[in-house]
């Protein structure tokens, strides 16, 4: 019978020790979402709106009107945040500013398809059109 040298032993338990261990977690689609937090944090609806397009050209326009601000305020809770993106525009920008009863504000800054935070991080949004509808609507009537 032939004698297996040590170091071959070694090496075929370390191979069969490191076999054994778990596989690595695959990471789910919770854990890969940004801790962007909701876009609108407020139940209250505004009692106006001014918004700012700085698109190619700029435009500015601005409403009371209630239906419109619910309607903004809903389109506005039903968009999806992403993963965080680097992509950077300067010819694609609204700028929204939400007035409140109580006096306070709350700004809004789509950056292309991507939401602006507060500490100008980036994230991508899925549902800008009915957004983007409504902003046109604010635009029109300014007309």
């Amino acid at each position: 019978m032939k004698r297996i040298p040590s170091f071959l032993l070694a090496a075929v338990l370390l191979i069969s020790l490191c076999a054994c261990g778990q596989p690595p977690e695959k990471p789910n689609a919770a854990d890969t979402r940004p801790a962007a937090g909701p876009i609108w944090t407020r139940e209250d609806l505004p009692v106006r709106v001014v918004y700012e397009r700085l698109w190619e050209y700029s435009a500015v326009g601005e409403s009371e009107d209630p239906e419109l601000l619910a309607a903004l305020v809903a389109a506005v809770r039903a968009l999806e945040p992403g993963q965080p993106s680097d992509t950077v525009v300067d010819d694609y920008t609204d700028r929204l500013c939400f007035f409140f009863a109580d006096g306070t504000e709350l700004r809004l800054v789509l950056e292309g398809d991507c939401w602006l935070t507060d500490d100008e991080t980036r994230y991508e949004l899925r549902g800008l059109d009915a957004v983007r509808a409504l902003l046109d609507e604010i635009l029109e009537a300014e007309r």
